[in-house]
């Protein structure tokens, strides 16, 4: 299974790569050491608030939403029947 901590990272990192910013950079620019950031990845753990700095210099929010079930997807794409 796909670590989440990872998942959200590689997010970040795309968006970075994306405006030419190098993960050292990123790590900098939000106030990080490259190598604790690096060693976040590695191990698959990483602060709300460093993923949040992260996040915040790409122009990313970090947030939590309402799961949905099957059965209130298929309503709502009135697909149910």
């Amino acid at each position: 299974m796909h670590n989440l901590a990872r998942a959200l990272m590689d997010q970040i990192y795309a968006k970075a790569e994306s405006v030419g910013l190098k993960k050292t950079e990123l790590a900098a620019q939000a106030g990080i050491d490259a190598s604790v950031v690096a060693r976040s990845y590695r191990r698959g753990k990483i602060s709300l608030e460093s993923l949040q700095a992260l996040a915040g210099v790409v122009g990313l929010t970090v947030t939590l939403s309402a799961a949905q079930s099957e059965l209130a997807s298929k309503l709502e794409a009135g697909s149910l029947f």
